[in-house]
C-alpha cells in the first residue's frame, strides 16, 4: 500500500532533507521512504531521480512519467511534480540553477548507462566528501545527463489540465482493465459527447486512444519491474488486452520496440550500460 503524504507532510519532507537549505550546494541521498507519494512540489534546484530497484512514477501537470532502475529522471528547478517511490530507495540528488544549466525546460527521462549508475551511487553514499571532490564527481554527473538528455524522449502519457477530465483520468488509472469513455464521462459528470469534445480540445485524442495509451504506459512499467517479472501475456492481461498480439503491436507503435525488445533493452541497458 501507497501512503500518499499530504502537502504539508511534503513540505516538511523536504525541509528534514535540506533540499532548499543552501542556494549553491550540489549534494544526493538515498531517499528511504519507499511506498510513499509526495504531494505535487517544486524545487530551486535542479533533481535527478533514479530508483535503485523497480519503478517510481513522476506526474508533472502536462504527463505522467514511468522511471525504471535503468533509467533517471532530470527534473529542471521550478517544473512541479508528484514522485511515488517504489519498493526500493531512490538515489536523487540536487544541483544548483545558479552553478549547472539545464538543457532542457520540462521534466525528461534519460537512460542510465553503466557509468551514470556510479555517479548515482557515488553521489548519494553516505558520508562527507571533500568540496573540491563533490564539485568534480557533480560536474561530471551534470555532463554525462546533458549528454543522455540529447536521446530521443520516453513515451508518457500527457496529462490534461482541466479539472474534469483530471477526475477522469485519476479514476482510469485506477480501472485501467475495465475503463472505457462511458465510464469515464459518468465520473467526470459529463455526458460522453461531452467528454469526447474535451479530450479532442484538450489533447488531441479521443478518449478510446488516451485509454490505450494509459494502459502501455502501465505495461512499459510491468515491463521495467525486475522485482516482480511477468511474462508478455500476464502484462497483457494485466492492462486490459484480451490479445497478446494486439498488445503486442500497439506497445511496438508506442514505444518503437516490441514487449520483449522493449524489456531486454532495458535489462540490457542496466547490465552493460
Amino acid at each position: 500500500m501507497t501512503k500518499r503524504l499530504s502537502a504539508e507532510e511534503t513540505r516538511r519532507a523536504i525541509s528534514r532533507f535540506g533540499i532548499e537549505r543552501s542556494l549553491l550546494e550540489a549534494f544526493g541521498y538515498a531517499d528511504e521512504m519507499v511506498r510513499h507519494r509526495y504531494a505535487f512540489h517544486r524545487h530551486t534546484k535542479h533533481q535527478l531521480l533514479s530508483p535503485q530497484a523497480g519503478v517510481v512514477m513522476i506526474e508533472t501537470a502536462d504527463a505522467l512519467h514511468v522511471v525504471s532502475a535503468m533509467q533517471a529522471a532530470w527534473i529542471p528547478a521550478g517544473v512541479r511534480h508528484a514522485t511515488t517511490i517504489g519498493d526500493a530507495p531512490a538515489c536523487t540528488l540536487f544541483f544548483p540553477a545558479a552553478k549547472f544549466h539545464s538543457p532542457v525546460e520540462s521534466l525528461q527521462v534519460l537512460p542510465s548507462s553503466s557509468l551514470l549508475r556510479e555517479l548515482l551511487m557515488a553521489g548519494t553514499a553516505p558520508g562527507k566528501m571533500p568540496p573540491t571532490v563533490r564539485n568534480s564527481l557533480f560536474t561530471l554527473l551534470h555532463h554525462t545527463c546533458v549528454q543522455a538528455l540529447k536521446e530521443p524522449a520516453q513515451p508518457s502519457l500527457r496529462r490534461p489540465r482541466s479539472v474534469r477530465l483530471g477526475k477522469a483520468v485519476d479514476h482510469l488509472l485506477q480501472t485501467l482493465e475495465t475503463s472505457s469513455p462511458s465510464s469515464l464521462a459518468r465520473h467526470a459528470g459529463v455526458s460522453e459527447r461531452t467528454l469526447r469534445r474535451h479530450f479532442r480540445a484538450e489533447l488531441g485524442l479521443s478518449p478510446e486512444r488516451y485509454i490505450q495509451q494509459a494502459r502501455l504506459t502501465k505495461a512499459m512499467q510491468l515491463l521495467m519491474d525486475q522485482r516482480v517479472v511477468r511474462s508478455v501475456v500476464e502484462v497483457a492481461l494485466e492492462v486490459g488486452y484480451s490479445n497478446p498480439s494486439a498488445f503486442s503491436a500497439a506497445f511496438r507503435k508506442f514505444t518503437g520496440r516490441s514487449p520483449v525488445e522493449f524489456r531486454a533493452g532495458e535489462f540490457s541497458s542496466f547490465r552493460t550500460g
